[in-house]
């Protein structure tokens, strides 16, 4: 058995987020990306906070998935402004964080020497049958699937267990390009069940990994890998409202799908998730009595958020400049 990082997830989402922002100004590179309700405000050309409470659920849900972090300064994050115009191409961007275990020699993995350490981060969770247990991966996969050139859809983690490192490399500004992303067809598996447990790498070598308990291995990439492809994957895509709308057309089915399965959740969850989803639906309207022109285009964004929200990923989206 591994011994599992010395940080939480979100304590890595948190930072990876940040980074996200600054690495990418910082290096000059093409693309960019933003919150959902900022690529809504600029595209519709009006302010959400004249419109809707900052604490509504609407608000949170479009604003909230933005990346950023506790100390990343209003002047970093202002500087990189948002391109908006009808040469601007989008991209969906779709990353869940996981936190590594670590496996120090004599281990008993099957698929690695037991003198070679390795670090590995799991997919499958708890659940009565394999179809709970997977539910989780195959969700993604399936949104990978059915979003096509208009999304990435990545699982991310970090190549060190130990919480100083994670914060060194964050502070040095290395810490996606040290972490590693691997979208979820990589953990596909022949026979049942139809995906593996989980994802085993080497920390030093970022750029392939082994799925578990069976798997070949198979091709990953760091975060700059990942940041190439997205620059490649926006010049594929169309406008912002175009990308929105079509993606939420097209994820009608899993969103339903992921609304059955979520039914087994907690109580505690499935209530909580039932007043934000009045609460989303019933601002949208009143938005739209304002606004009619953004009906169309913001419950596109709400239905894709509200699946974000299940999938428990992180949903932002890439702009050229």
């Amino acid at each position: 058995m591994g011994t599992w990082a010395e940080f939480e997830e979100k304590e890595f989402e948190t930072l990876a987020n940040a980074e996200l922002v600054v690495a990418q100004a910082r290096r000059g590179r093409g693309v960019r990306l933003f919150s959902p309700g900022q690529v809504l405000e600029k595209t519709l050309a009006f302010d959400f906070a004249t419109r809707l409470d900052p604490r509504s659920a609407l608000y949170r849900r479009l604003f909230g998935a933005g990346p950023g972090a506790p100390g990343l300064s209003p002047q970093k994050t202002g500087a990189v402004g948002i391109p908006i115009s009808p040469a601007t191409r989008a991209l969906n961007v779709f990353v869940q964080y996981k936190r590594p275990q670590y496996f120090a020699r004599g281990h008993r993995s099957p698929v690695w020497p037991p003198n070679r350490e390795h670090l590995a981060f799991m997919v499958k969770e708890k659940g009565a049958d394999d179809v709970a247990r997977y539910h989780q991966v195959s969700a993604l996969h399936r949104l990978e699937s059915e979003l096509g050139s208009d999304a990435m859809v990545s699982y991310a983690c970090p190549s060190t267990w130990r919480k100083q490192e994670l914060y060194d490399r964050f502070h040095d500004g290395s810490l996606l390009a040290t972490s590693v992303f691997v979208p979820p067809s990589m953990l596909v598996r022949r026979g049942v069940p139809a995906y593996h447990s989980r994802w085993t790498f080497d920390p030093d070598d970022r750029q392939s990994g082994i799925p578990n308990p069976d798997g070949e291995r198979r091709n990953s990439v760091d975060g700059e890998g990942f940041l190439d492809a997205l620059e490649e994957g926006v010049g594929n895509s169309g406008s912002a409202e175009e990308v929105l709308v079509v993606a939420a057309d097209r994820i009608t089915g899993l969103r339903q799908d992921v609304a059955e399965a979520r039914r087994s959740a907690p109580r505690a969850e499935r209530e909580a998730n039932l007043l934000e989803d009045r609460a989303v639906r019933r601002e949208v309207e009143e938005l739209a009595n304002v606004s009619p022109g953004a009906r169309a285009f913001v419950g596109a964004a709400v239905d894709i958020a509200l699946l974000a929200r299940d999938l428990r990923t992180m949903w932002v989206i890439a702009l050229d400049e």
